[in-house]
């Protein structure tokens, strides 16, 4: 004969309190009449909704103000910088006039000479000064290799005197910071 096994019968009890709303996603019904917990609860829902939106929108603004700082920094340095290179260069082609002097000195007499040496202080003065201010000449004697980031060739003139690609003369010379060329060093290049 089969066992017959009967069925187990459980009381199971199930508490679900209808008048609290649990989770902020519900929608309460508006014809629906709601007891004043539920009321202060779908308000207090509302709040919190609001207020984090509220909090985005303020942080979205802030970090928009931010940039907007950064932003315009970096628009008054780039505008410093350029004024600054403008008047730099103007400056330069003063300097480039004393260069070029001081490379081709004559030979004087002993009261001319001191003059000339005046010229030289001058010059000498001048880069020291740029070099105060972070400011210095480009390296471009002959015989040093080409480097487009640093020097413009405006002329490339075929020799055996030097290996291709390497600086024959400097027509200007250039000047640069730590961090960038603010006037490159235009050279005669050998081909």
């Amino acid at each position: 004969m089969e066992d017959e096994k009967e069925p187990i019968e459980a009381e199971v009890e199930i508490n679900i309190e209808e008048d609290v709303v649990a989770d902020a996603d519900v929608e309460v019904e508006e014809d629906v009449e709601l007891t004043p917990e539920q009321q202060l609860e779908a308000d207090l829902a509302e709040a919190r909704q609001e207020a984090a939106e509220n909090k985005d929108g303020w942080q979205r603004t802030l970090a928009e103000f931010q940039n907007y700082k950064r932003r315009t920094a970096n628009d008054l340095m780039n505008a410093r910088k350029t004024a600054g290179d403008k008047l730099l260069n103007l400056y330069f082609e003063v300097l480039d006039d004393l260069h070029f002097a001081t490379l081709n000195v004559p030979d004087f007499d002993e009261k001319e000479a001191k003059w000339a040496k005046g010229v030289l202080g001058v010059f000498d003065k001048a880069v020291r000064k740029l070099e105060a201010q972070g400011i210095s000449l480009i390296d471009a004697d002959p015989g040093t290799e080409f480097d487009p980031i640093v020097h413009e060739a405006l002329v490339q003139t075929p020799t055996e005197d030097f290996e291709e690609g390497q600086i024959m003369n400097v027509i200007r010379p250039g000047y640069r910071t730590e961090d960038r060329v603010i006037r490159p060093t235009q050279v005669q290049v050998a081909k």
